[in-house]
């Protein structure tokens, strides 16, 4: 009797990992709802990205002169941005880490921790996705057009995050930690260090970014109708400074930092 060997086009991104040895996927690389890749992410610490050494530090920024006191409890939360000194970076605002010559991590950086609104939605492409440069692998939904994010370089989007809703929570509380996005593989990993921005010099970008911000804002809110502890029509507390500026101006001011 003859057998037909049919050759696996789909690898599961697990066989290539080195996790399993043998298994073709059937699935068109929906990790999110696959039964495997579920199981293996929560029996197997080894297939999460390693953690980094836990020195993630705060950078503090001033705020402007004479600013008010209401407005200044507006502006508070803004002067702290967490910030890791042993990763790279690149725009707009992500982190990358090398983990060998032909993989690494990228994420979204302290900045984005501060800034992303309460109701945000990320999508981004399914796990095995190769994009070219410039192509989008993420895109940031908050009221209004989405952002899109994507590298200088070409790259395979290997292993996504399972559950974006719980990894917002992340990237706001520990970014550099628990708030990655991919992990990815390059051929010729040198081609991307050679566009990363190292740490010791992304630090005064990333300040003076958060001091450019709190600038505009404070303009804003200085130069905006008395608002006090209270919002003119109907005494509603001002609690946030996009409450205060309003959703669409907030959401602006935050793509001129971000962007």
């Amino acid at each position: 009797m003859a057998v037909k060997i049919t050759k696996c086009m789909n690898t599961c991104v697990w066989m290539d990992a080195g996790v399993i040895t043998y298994k073709c996927c059937d699935r068109d690389y929906d990790c999110e709802h696959c039964a495997l890749d579920k199981g293996l992410r929560e029996t197997l610490p080894s297939v999460h990205p390693e953690k980094p050494p836990a020195k993630v530090v705060t950078l503090s920024v001033d705020l402007p002169k004479n600013v008010r006191d209401h407005e200044a409890e507006l502006l508070r939360k803004y002067q702290n941005v967490l910030f890791h000194p042993e990763f790279s970076y690149m725009d707009p605002h992500l982190w990358v880490r090398v983990l060998d010559e032909t993989s690494f991590i990228v994420g979204l950086d302290g900045l984005w921790s501060s800034l992303l609104p309460e109701k945000t939605e990320l999508i981004t492409v399914a796990g095995h996705t190769e994009r070219r440069p410039g192509d989008a692998f993420c895109w940031v939904y908050s009221d209004g057009e989405p952002t899109k994010l994507s590298l200088p370089v070409e790259a395979t989007f290997r292993s996504r995050v399972t559950d974006l809703a719980d990894n917002l929570f992340a990237i706001r509380t520990n970014p550099y930690e628990l708030g990655w996005l991919f992990t990815a593989s390059k051929e010729d990993i040198l081609e991307l260090e050679s566009m990363l921005i190292p740490a010791n010099r992304y630090t005064s970008t990333l300040t003076d970014t958060v001091e450019d911000f709190i600038t505009e804002a404070y303009h804003k809110l200085s130069t905006s109708p008395e608002l006090g502890i209270l919002l003119n029509d109907g005494g509603e507390p001002v609690s946030s400074l996009a409450q205060a500026l309003g959703a669409e101006t907030y959401r602006q001011l935050c793509l001129r930092a971000l962007l």
